[in-house]
């Protein structure tokens, strides 16, 4: 997830930097959004995404929907809870809005 922040895994490896040490958000919080990311940095992989302006809305919605199902989620048998997937919403949009934007 390393790289310039024009990459989309730069841009992650920045945003989970700015929540540990600027946002001061919990270890365990920061473990949370790393996993969702990954899940996205995955899923616009295997799209060809690999900068930041190419994630779009659509991108972000297709990503959700496909995550609900494994292996993307590492869920466990029956799907993600409808709170999980709701805390999930809002670290990914934390990521793509990260100014309220």
């Amino acid at each position: 997830m390393d790289g310039d922040r024009g990459t989309l895994g730069g841009a992650v490896t920045s945003f989970l930097r700015e929540a540990r040490d600027v946002r001061g958000l919990s270890e365990q919080t920061v473990r949370a959004y790393r996993g969702d990311l990954e899940d996205l940095l995955r899923f616009a992989d295997a799209r060809g995404i690999d900068s930041v302006g190419a994630v779009t809305l659509k991108v972000l919605r297709e990503g959700m929907l496909l995550a609900e199902s494994p292996p993307l989620l590492r869920v466990r048998r029956g799907g993600a809870s409808s709170s999980s997937m709701s805390s999930r919403c809002v670290r990914i949009g934390s990521f793509a809005c990260p100014h309220g934007q």
